[in-house]
């Protein structure tokens, strides 16, 4: 919207003022529901806890590189991730250390994967990673490099708190090898997880073959 001043060098008279002072009011309305209908999308998408993407986000982005692969023939990877042995440091340490171990391990992770990557919160202390074109050894190579990110120091907390050991289990799967929709990529990424935990936790599987443990 632009406004020009008469060439009045009085200015606008107050019958000008008035219209501008009606108009600009709804405008005003105008932009805050725009705004503010930008900030509810942008919270609904969004786990309040870590600051990453929520479960309903991560499944519209998975969709859409599904499409994308599909349509471009491109390779595109999925990482399910699991903290081992979560209940047992919320059970110790209570829940309030539990909120900040999960925000802790969502930085660090968070730190290890690429801009255009979407990390998420799948729910509880689980989390999903959507890697375009990423194949099978891109995926991997990752996995490993999280799982020593996370084992690589205790979990810190506030001053005074005792280090907490973490470690991640992790299972992988990749399009369209291990499924051709959203749904299929996560359950066997899922599948790949259960066989990281079967094997020691701690380490990553993919979803072909047997399970391979990280560098240690």
């Amino acid at each position: 919207m632009a406004l020009f001043a008469p060439t009045n060098p009085n200015g606008f008279d107050a019958a000008a003022e008035s219209a501008l002072q009606a108009l600009a009011g709804p405008a005003a309305i105008a932009v805050e529901n725009v705004l503010l209908h930008a900030e509810a999308t942008r919270a609904s998408t969004i786990d309040q806890m870590t600051g990453l993407w929520n479960y309903r986000y991560l499944l519209t982005s998975l969709n859409r590189e599904v499409e994308r692969a599909h349509r471009f023939d491109r390779s595109l990877s999925v990482l399910m991730l699991d903290l081992d042995h979560f209940k047992g440091v919320n059970d110790a340490h209570g829940h309030p250390r539990g909120d900040a171990v999960l925000r802790e391990f969502a930085a660090r992770v968070q730190a290890e994967v690429r801009e255009v990557d979407t990390l998420a919160r799948y729910g509880g202390e689980e989390f999903a990673v959507v890697l375009p074109e990423t194949t099978a050894a891109g995926a991997e190579n990752l996995a490993g490099r999280i799982c020593t990110a996370i084992r690589a120091r205790p979990f810190g907390g506030d001053e005074g708190d005792v280090p907490i050991a973490v470690t991640v289990s992790i299972g992988g799967a990749v399009y369209p090898e291990h499924g051709g929709t959203s749904r299929e990529l996560i359950q066997a990424a899922d599948r790949a997880l259960y066989a990281a935990k079967a094997g020691g936790r701690d380490r990553w599987s993919m979803a072909v073959g047997a399970e391979r443990a990280a560098d240690r």
